[in-house]
């Protein structure tokens, strides 16, 4: 339970992600972003199959991320607010390394630049833990499009999975760190955080909401 604005705790989080790298070995680079009284991070281009291979190349060269991380997979993250400090839109991703095995802990990691021009079918093994979640009335769709979605993939008619609030950017770290990379808890207990946050699923949707769902 906080009096913070949803400004003020995503602010925070940006400006703690420094602290994060002596507990979290896999981060690489904490990157710069823009911070403005409406907008905090950093967006990326739009990922698809076809343009992957350049986006990334283009993201990793030119530092458009939030943090990059040992196997030089990216994190993204972007928020826009209105003038109560809430939430209006957000934009979070994790662009896995297609030129390299996704890292695990206790893995021997040797970087050595491979052959970008590698077979479709290990191009789409190692992209296919891309995430994107967005937050987003452009485009809601009851069920299918919901507010707040996770995307898997991206492929034209990847699944969209609903969401129940808003994800802060300590949550998206933790969720990639502890679901892709398998992180122990020791290692994550700084970004293991719990809000009360306002409901962004319709009454109809939070009624089908049943998978997942739990209070």
């Amino acid at each position: 339970m906080t009096n913070k604005s949803e400004f003020k705790i995503v602010s925070e989080q940006f400006l703690l992600m420094n602290d994060l790298v002596k507990d979290i070995d896999i981060i690489n680079i904490v990157a710069n972003y823009k911070s403005t009284e409406y907008e905090v991070g950093i967006n990326t281009d739009h990922f698809k199959y076809h343009n992957y291979k350049e986006l990334f190349d283009s993201t990793l060269r030119n530092e458009k991320y939030t943090m990059s991380l040992l196997d030089d997979s990216m994190i993204a993250m972007s928020y826009i607010f209105d003038d109560n400090g809430d939430i209006i839109k957000h934009n979070l991703s994790f662009l896995p390394n297609y030129k390299f095995d996704l890292y695990r802990d206790g893995m021997e990691f040797e970087y050595e630049e491979e052959d970008a021009d590698i077979s479709d079918e290990l191009f789409a093994k190692r992209i296919s833990n891309y995430i994107r979640i967005d937050y987003d009335v452009k485009g809601n769709q009851e069920y299918h499009h919901s507010l707040v979605h996770m995307h898997i993939g991206v492929f034209e008619y990847s699944i969209r999975l609903p969401f129940k609030h808003v994800v802060y950017p300590y949550e998206f770290l933790y969720l990639i760190f502890k679901y892709i990379y398998h992180l122990n808890d020791e290692c994550l207990q700084k970004i293991d955080c719990q809000y009360e946050k306002d409901i962004k699923l319709t009454a109809n949707e939070l009624s089908k909401f049943k998978m997942v769902y739990a209070e």
